[in-house]
Parts: C-alpha cells; sequence; structure tokens
C-alpha cells in the first residue's frame, strides 16, 4: 500500500525516499530502542535471579498449614517463583524487537540497505504487535475478573 511516493519528499529527495530529517529521527530513535532494550535485558536477568531466590527462600520457610490449600508443601513457592520467570521470559520478545530495530537502523541509516531497514522496520512492527496482544489479553483477563467478582458478590447477595 503506497501511500507516498518519492516526488512527495521536496527537494531533499535521495534514492531511498527518506529525507535527511526523516533519518535523523529514525536514527534518535533507535539510539532509544537500544538503550530501552539494553535496561530490559538487565531487569530481565533481575527477575530471573529473584525468581531463583524467591524459590529456594520460600521454600525453606514455607510450612504444611500456609500451604495446605495448594495441596503441597512447595507449591506456593514454585508458583511465585514461575511467576516472575513468566514475565521474564514474556519480557525477552520486547526487548528482543527493540534491540533488533536499533541495530538495523542504526547499521543501515546512512547507506539505506533497503532489505536491512525492511527486516528493522518488521521488528518495530513485531514489537507493537506484541504489546497489542499483550494488551487485549489483559483487557480480557480483567473483564473476566470483574465478570467473576460480580457474579460471586450477586450469589452472596441472593443468598
Amino acid at each position: 500500500m503506497e501511500i507516498l511516493d518519492n516526488s512527495e519528499f521536496g527537494s531533499e529527495n535521495n534514492s531511498s525516499g527518506l529525507t535527511n530529517k526523516m533519518k535523523d529521527y529514525l536514527v534518535e530513535t533507535a539510539k532509544w530502542a537500544k538503550f530501552l532494550s539494553i535496561i530490559s535485558f538487565v531487569a530481565i536477568g533481575f527477575l530471573v535471579l529473584l525468581s531463583i531466590i524467591m524459590a529456594v527462600t520460600l521454600s525453606g520457610i514455607t510450612n504444611e498449614s500456609a500451604a495446605a490449600p495448594f495441596h503441597g508443601k512447595y507449591i506456593t513457592a514454585l508458583s511465585i517463583s514461575g511467576m516472575y520467570l513468566l514475565f521474564a521470559v514474556l519480557g525477552i520478545f520486547p526487548a528482543l524487537y527493540l534491540l533488533r530495530f536499533s541495530k538495523g537502523i542504526l547499521k543501515n541509516v546512512s547507506s539505506f540497505d533497503h532489505t536491512a531497514t525492511e527486516h528493522a522496520l518488521l521488528n518495530l512492527k513485531s514489537l507493537f504487535k506484541f504489546h497489542g496482544i499483550i494488551t487485549i489479553g489483559i483487557l480480557v483477563f480483567y473483564m473476566l475478573f470483574i465478570l467473576f467478582f460480580a457474579l460471586g458478590g450477586q450469589k452472596m447477595l441472593i443468598n
């Protein structure tokens, strides 16, 4: 779907179809994306470390009475630790997409290798798609949560 063609960019036209200002914006965006991806990988490392520490610590202090509803001594500790680990695994994808986008843009924007830049922008699209899917999932979870408690509250009022 071609909305704009090269004739609409004015006197700064080049073979890539991008103006110098557009390239500057892409480079600046890529630098921030690289920074955010590095911070994300560090945070993921901390989440994995925290997950391991929690599994070891909570499994040592969990007693039978606290874990009785879960029918096992270590289920509570492992479920909390597992949630942290799940968040770490889910965090890898957006961090990886950001890093790939930034590397592709920073490496290829000056020479504007169409294939490499297209791949970098594909990673940016994948990042937003991932965030969109996660957002939809969270909204569905919230709706189910509200519905569950609304029906539960209604049941309590009837009894």
